[in-house]
């Protein structure tokens, strides 16, 4: 088992559509403990173990293990779907931060403005040069006014290329690494 970051020879890759089902999806809809756990679960290897060899060879720094073998990070994918958690979260407001007063609904309105530009720069970045077509759709979201009317509306029906997740996100599993085990880790002392 390789202990190196994967680059992106080194993912599987493979072509398949998206579904973009809403109905019947545990990652989609409203708040819900089924919703809760597919984010959980999607989440869980968001922060990771690399060698600290590897983070030198990249000129980086990170927290550390306290025996300094290790650091601690996050691949970048894994922060995006945070990012898109925070969004999620954000739309429904008065569920999970009801209890939150106005100074630290600002904060919170601006992790979720720094989710959304990290996301636009991530799909810039990586961009899925797969082809959305469009079809003639009426009753749309966009033309409210006249809903008997059909309008060209996109239709996601070519295949992807696509890193296979599951083989990656096994990866990482390996790795995983419990943030809130700082006792784990090289905590710097206030002087």
């Amino acid at each position: 088992m390789s202990c190196e970051v994967p680059d992106r020879e080194g993912l599987q890759w493979r072509s398949r559509r998206f579904p973009t089902n809403i109905v019947d999806n545990p990652l989609a809809g409203t708040p819900r403990p089924e919703l809760e756990s597919a984010w959980h679960d999607l989440l869980q290897n968001d922060n990771i173990r690399v060698p600290i060899g590897y983070l030198q060879e990249k000129n980086l720094k990170s927290v550390y293990t306290k025996d300094h073998t290790e650091g601690i990070v996050s691949l970048s994918v894994y922060h995006s779907l945070h990012c898109l958690k925070k969004i999620k979260h954000m739309m429904f407001k008065e569920h999970y931060y009801a209890d939150r007063d106005e100074a630290a609904m600002a904060r919170e309105w601006k992790h979720a403005d720094h989710c959304v530009e990290y996301i636009r720069e991530s799909l810039m970045c990586q961009p899925d040069l797969a082809l959305v077509t469009f079809r003639w759709i009426n009753d749309t979201a966009q033309h409210t006014a006249a809903p008997a009317e059909f309008y060209p509306t996109n239709f996601d029906v070519d295949a992807h290329r696509c890193a296979d997740w599951e083989a990656l996100d096994r990866w990482a599993g390996q790795r995983a690494f419990d943030l809130s085990r700082v006792d784990l880790l090289d905590r710097p002392r206030g002087d």
